[in-house]
């Protein structure tokens, strides 16, 4: 049950992870394209909490 339990642990943080990438990688994208210094210094903060965030994820479960 111990390794089962494990196993989705090690499940929920691969989907954490592949979420926030995909969340950095529509921002780096989206960031581009924006004019606005205001909108483009929030975009910068959420990419920053985003980053943050995949780090401290890779040092429970390497990257998948």
């Amino acid at each position: 049950m111990r390794n089962f339990a494990k196993k989705m642990e090690e499940d929920k943080l691969i989907i954490i992870h592949e979420a926030l990438n995909e969340a950095s990688y529509l921002i780096s994208n989206e960031i581009q394209s924006v004019i606005d210094e205001g909108v483009y210094s929030e975009y910068n903060r959420v990419l920053v909490k985003i980053d943050s965030a995949l780090q401290i994820i890779k040092k429970y479960k390497p990257t998948p």
